[in-house]
């Protein structure tokens, strides 16, 4: 028996939301609950509805309809898949509307797209997008000719005319907000689960960990090496020898960790490192050459010839000024000379005069030209001084020395790469930790975001897996207060992060400090580290140091940099934190899983490890899905307002 289905119709520019966040919502989810798209299309390009605000319509068939932004698609559902109590059918149009987001996993939905053409355009899109890291869950490949590999992607079949739909009423029903935040509750559950364990799958040995370390210490050292030499402007052999041994430890740990394993990249830098230092001695060589020839010259002597030329060029800017005052003179004085006078008038000197001053005026005309020319040879040769300063610090190997430092940082960063793909690489297949037993309370969490409280409270019903288990009980006990606090204060995109930093810090502290652990040595150093580091936030004090205790420096550095994946990366490796399933768990429970980047959870959604991403799923729907405490009052009658309550 074929099973029911139906028909979603969005904009294919919504597409790419719906592959990060694994799920499709109602229009007004999605601004409430601050992730997703937010700009999900409601009209055709005539302004038509085609979605409902309040609920997803669903289409017992496709047909023709453009949106006013992107290209038509459907994203087709089974009707066993749904939760009966959200959904209202309308038995004479054979649409229904569903109250609720619809959450995705693989064989409960399909898109349809209007052609091949645009199927394969949004594959060509999102696969490198960081956001749309799902695509290889679903066994969506980048792929074109032969390789037509795509599971839940098709296009719409050939037909010669498409349906259009005709208009559906709105049902006038209020639903109860409780909907939206158990969306936003269950998004950074999900994000604990998968930052849990992407961390574990990605735990690293000491070696490796040391290794990663070691290309950001190759970067700071070429860096600082480079900056030291420009403003000392002085350089030595020796400069390159902390470089040099960095070079060797990281080469020695590579071996370490890749046995047997052929990676040319620190030969490569080696001989631009060779290269780089011969050209150092040249280009000093150069610069103590020019240094003797103009040896004497000093800051004094460029302000002088600086003073001069900007004398010369006032002077020289003069003269058009003076021959145009000499012109309207000499134009003056021949319009109102006396004409042709009686001899020995007073009209006659008077007319002689005029006649000198003029041959004078024309003289000096004449004169301003090569006083020009003198002026512009003066500017020339006083230019021509200058430069001998102008010249001192550049020579002919100053590209070259740059190009140098430039492909030593760019092979830095290709071995980084190859190493971290391949530490991922290794990491497939491996087992990976049982959560069965770590469980929160999801409809608690869901009241707490729709009537937000300052009180501490505990979203945890159990808390137990086998690398969980290992924790001592203080840190078990910070690990449960730590998560509890980023699941009632996570990200927002209201949230200013600079200050939510400190905040969250103090709300640790306040709570911390009524628990039982305060009263341990353990506690009272957490408190200690805890109000320095609030001072610090807060200028009052000019040092802070990270702390011993493993899980608050992952607390610490997912609030200062909640942001990038890479920079919390870089920050809880530049302080040695060994647990990355209690980091990256708490990175990425402030986040949500939506808004989770791919060089996070490639580890786990590229595994190609079908029974893993199996496991997470059934885990996900049959402990937060199922809704087993669901229920709805009564009616379903136009113009009714029915209230969903959980």
């Amino acid at each position: 028996m074929t099973k029911k289905r139906y028909f979603i119709p969005l904009s294919s520019l919504n597409l790419n939301g719906v592959f990060a966040s694994e799920s499709v919502s109602p229009h007004s989810f999605y601004e409430k609950r601050m992730f997703g798209m937010p700009y999900n299309t409601l009209t055709d390009d005539n302004g038509l509805l085609i979605q409902s605000k309040n609920s997803l319509v669903l289409f017992s068939d496709y047909f023709e309809f453009s949106p006013s932004s992107g290209c038509p698609i459907f994203i087709g559902i089974y009707e066993d898949d749904l939760d009966p109590t959200f959904l209202v059918k309308d038995k004479e149009t054979n649409i229904a509307y569903y109250f609720k987001s619809i959450y995705l996993r693989k064989g409960n939905f399909f898109v349809l797209f209007p052609n091949e053409d645009e199927k394969y355009l949004f594959i060509a899109m999102a696969t490198p997008s960081t956001e749309v890291k799902t695509l290889n869950k679903y066994n969506v490949k980048y792929a074109f000719g032969n390789n037509k590999e795509t599971d839940i992607l098709y296009s719409l079949p050939k037909q010669t005319t498409l349906k259009k739909y005709s208009n559906f009423h709105i049902l006038n029903l209020t639903l109860d907000s409780n909907a939206i935040f158990f969306d936003k509750a269950f998004n950074h559950i999900k994000g604990f689960i998968y930052g849990f364990l992407c961390g574990s799958l990605g735990q690293k040995t000491d070696d490796e960990i040391d290794l990663e370390r070691t290309f950001q210490e190759l970067h700071n050292l070429i860096t600082g090496i480079k900056g030291k030499i420009e403003i000392t402007q002085s350089f030595s052999l020796n400069d390159y020898d902390e470089f040099k041994n960095e070079l060797s430890k990281s080469n020695s740990l590579f071996k370490l960790v890749f046995l047997n394993q052929e990676n040319f990249g620190y030969d490569n830098i080696m001989v631009r490192l060779e290269e780089l230092v011969k050209l150092q001695e040249k280009r000093f060589a150069e610069l103590s050459r020019q240094k003797r020839y103009i040896e004497g010259l000093d800051k004094e002597e460029v302000k002088t010839i600086q003073k001069q030329i900007d004398e010369l060029e006032r002077q020289l800017y003069s003269i058009p000024g003076k021959k145009q005052e000499l012109c309207e003179r000499k134009k003056y004085l021949e319009e109102n000379r006396p004409k042709r006078p009686k001899a020995n008038s007073p009209e006659k000197a008077e007319r002689e005069r005029v006649d000198t001053e003029i041959e004078e005026i024309k003289s000096k005309i004449s004169d301003l030209k090569p006083e020009k020319d003198n002026l512009e040879q003066k500017i020339k040769d006083s230019r021509r001084d200058l430069q001998k300063f102008a010249t001192l610090g550049r020579t002919e190997f100053d590209n070259s020395v740059e190009e140098q430092y430039f492909r030593i940082a760019g092979y830095i960063t290709d071995l980084f790469f190859w190493v971290s793909q391949n530490l991922s690489e290794n990491k497939k297949g491996t087992s990976y930790p049982q959560i069965d037993n770590v469980k929160f309370d999801l409809l608690k969490l869901t009241n707490h975001w729709q009537n937000p409280s300052n009180n501490y409270l505990d979203f945890i019903v159990s808390f137990s897996s086998s690398s969980i288990d290992n924790l001592n009980d203080f840190d078990l006990s910070l690990y449960k207060i730590c998560t509890n606090i980023l699941l009632s204060h996570s990200k927002t995109d209201e949230n200013n992060l600079i200050a939510k930093a400190t905040d969250l810090a103090i709300y640790l502290l306040d709570n911390f400090t009524k628990s039982e652990l305060s009263k341990t040595e353990n506690g009272l150093n957490i408190i200690r580290n805890l109000n320095n580091l609030i001072d610090y936030r807060s200028s009052r004090t000019n040092d802070y140091n990270f702390p011993d205790n493993q899980i608050l420096i992952a607390f610490i550095c997912t609030i200062f940099k909640p942001n990038s994946i890479d920079e919390f990366t870089n920050l809880i490796q530049s302080n040695k934190v060994s647990c990355l399933d209690i980091a990256y768990s708490f990175w990425a429970t402030f986040n949500g899983f939506a808004n989770l980047p791919k060089n996070l959870t490639d580890i786990v959604l590229e595994n190609e490890n079908e029974e893993l991403l199996t496991y997470i799923d059934n885990y996900l729907f049959d402990n937060y899905l199922k809704n087993k405490n669901c229920h709805v009052s009564q009616g379903y009658t136009q113009n009714s307002q029915v209230r969903f309550t959980f």
